[in-house]
């Protein structure tokens, strides 16, 4: 069953759990204070090597002064998280 996790908390008990619950079907969308999880770049290697999509939201990471290219996490504007919303079938929120 495929889902998409969202983190909007700098808390890295969220993202640890989240971590261990997600398989190689699901995505993990940061957004609000979330964002900051996608600097750390081996946790996010290691999630894409387990298949995991890894997505941020664009106009959180330009409020923070967090870049918004990355090799391992997409950014994606509102509409995009729509559309993300949409094509999971569960929703899952870690705050």
């Amino acid at each position: 069953m495929s889902s998409l996790h969202t983190i909007n908390t700098q808390q890295t008990e969220a993202m640890q759990h989240c971590s261990t619950c997600c398989t190689s079907k699901d995505a993990i969308l940061f957004f609000a204070d979330g964002v900051v999880h996608t600097l750390i770049q081996k946790e996010m290697a290691a999630l894409k090597q387990k298949g995991i999509a890894l997505y941020a939201l664009s106009d959180d990471l330009i409020a923070r002064g967090l870049p918004t290219d990355s090799s391992h996490v997409q950014a994606i504007d509102y509409d995009r998280w729509v559309d993300l919303t949409e094509s999971y079938k569960n929703s899952v929120n870690w705050s």
